[in-house]
């Protein structure tokens, strides 16, 4: 009986054995749980738990998670973000197995008990601290002699090099500057201070041949006119010339147009009506050449902007004159003519001495007729002297009626008097009218010259070109320190954009 109470008293005693290790795995779990919230709180960055990981697999843990990985190195008393040591232990001897690409594990003995603490005293603190700041130091000091030398070649250098082209080996060039605007007869230049905006009044009023002016002396025609009369292309390409700004011995028009824009500098102020000219060559002499020839270019091109209106407003008026005359001619001619072949001078005359004729004869016969009727009252009166008297007032009265039909009806071989005066006047009206034309002719002529004038456009020099003595060009120090400009912003570009790739590919 008591054998046989003995295991069912152990039986109790054996189911609770088992339940010890499961409740300190829970209570592990829970710690484990704990701590990896703890770590979560430090916000360790992504390439601070993807080195702890490597790290961990390194010293044969197996981490679940990149958290639990710093848990596990933190418990085994090694530092999860150290870099991880090359793996120098020997070869791995036959009949063990070793993961491909994993480091070889370590013994436990060799990472010390997990949990414990090593306390350092103040003399190993201060060393470490010490080495700190020499690894520091160390690492910016090798970071500005990086810096010395990118900035050396990349900028420096080049600096240098310009600037030694610019002072020792680029060819110095002579400048002559001038000013000018396109005047108009209509509206001559104004003083700047008459006006609101000052300048020429006819620049600013019509800008369109300042404008022309400018884009012709800035085109390649201006080039090869002035190539063909001073040859500007052999001015640069001279040997002595150095080899950036000298022209090809087989340049193109166009390759040589490069050069001219760059030596010939045109610019218009719209505000003052100015065209300001640049014009560069090797020698004083060639520069002041090039400006001169220029000029009596664009004079000439201006000249020739409005003859042509010019010549056809007045060869119109020449021709309205030259009918005017023509027409006045042949009415005087008609005159002439009537008068010759009607024998009448003037048919105003004409009719005025025939009016007279019928007024004396008028009179005479009223005379007449008083003395027939002073002898009718005569009682006996003279008969010869009646007949005489009658006789002369029949003459007179047919005198005055065939003077009176003379004016008023013609016979078959002549015409009437009204007829012949009719026809003068309106030849003489016809002479009037085309008289009246001609001078209004006239008159159109002379508006025609005048407006003429007026349309003329010239060039007027305000500064006027003087041969320098001095090279403007190259402008040595300017040059050079806008070189160095130039490479320390390429340089600080390049490394602006390095710096942010770099940074996008390290996350």
């Amino acid at each position: 009986m008591s054998e046989a109470e003995a295991p069912k008293a152990e039986t109790p005693t054996d189911q609770s054995t088992p339940k010890a290790p499961k409740a300190e795995a829970l209570s592990n779990d829970a710690n484990a749980r704990q701590e990896i919230e703890r770590i979560k709180a430090e916000n360790l960055s992504g390439q601070q738990l993807r080195l702890a990981r490597r790290l961990a697999i390194k010293h044969a843990l197996e981490p679940t998670s990149d958290l639990d990985a710093v848990r596990l190195l933190r418990k085994q008393g090694l530092d999860p973000f150290a870099a991880p040591e090359i793996d120098k232990s020997p070869p791995a001897q036959e009949g063990t197995q070793r993961p491909k690409n994993l480091p070889a594990k370590r013994k436990r003995a060799e990472v010390g008990a997990p949990g414990t603490l090593h306390p350092i005293n103040d003399a190993a603190r201060a060393k470490a601290i010490l080495k700190i700041q020499r690894d520091l130091v160390r690492r910016r000091r090798r970071r500005i002699i990086q810096l010395v030398a990118r900035l050396s070649f990349f900028v420096w250098l080049p600096t240098i090099i310009a600037g030694y082209y610019f002072y020792a080996v680029a060819t110095p060039m002579y400048s002559v500057k001038s000013e000018f605007s396109v005047e108009s007869a209509e509206n001559p230049a104004t003083p700047v201070s008459s006006g609101l905006f000052g300048g020429s009044g006819s620049s600013l009023l019509n800008p369109s041949e300042s404008v022309g002016v400018q884009n012709f002396l800035s085109s390649i025609e201006a080039m090869l006119m002035l190539d063909e009369e001073l040859d500007f292309r052999a001015a640069f390409q001279s040997e002595d010339i150095d080899a950036i700004q000298r022209m090809d011995q087989d340049a193109s028009n166009e390759t040589a147009f490069k050069t001219y824009a760059d030596k010939v500098l045109v610019g218009f102020d719209q505000t003052e009506g100015i065209i300001r000219m640049e014009v560069i060559a090797p020698t004083p002499d060639q520069a002041m050449g090039f400006s001169q020839a220029l000029l009596g270019y664009a004079e000439d091109r201006v000249g020739n902007q409005t003859e042509r209106l010019r010549n056809d407003q007045e060869a119109a008026a020449r021709r309205l004159y030259d009918e005017a005359e023509a027409n006045l001619n042949r009415a005087q001619g008609k005159v002439l003519d009537l008068q010759e072949k009607r024998g009448v001078l003037s048919a105003e005359l004409e009719i005025g001495a025939l009016m007279t004729q019928i007024t004396n004869l008028e009179t005479i016969l009223l005379s007449r007729k008083l003395s027939l009727a002073e002898l009718n009252n005569n009682t006996r009166p003279n008969q010869a002297k009646v007949n005489a008297l009658n006789n002369q007032i029949n003459e007179l009265e047919k005198s005055i009626g065939e003077l009176r039909e003379g004016m008023t009806a013609g016979s078959a071989q002549n015409s009437s008097l009204a007829r012949i005066t009719s026809e003068l006047q309106q030849a003489e009206a016809e002479v009037l009218l085309r008289q009246t034309l001609l001078a209004q002719s006239v008159t159109t002529l002379e508006t025609a010259s005048i407006e003429a004038s007026r349309q003329t456009k010239y060039l007027a020099r305000n500064v006027n070109p003087v041969r320098p003595e001095d090279p403007a060009y190259p402008k040595k120090f300017e040059n050079t320190l806008l070189s160095f400009l130039v490479f320390a912003g390429l340089y600080l570009m390049i490394s602006l954009t390095g710096s942010i790739l770099r940074e996008q590919v390290s996350n």
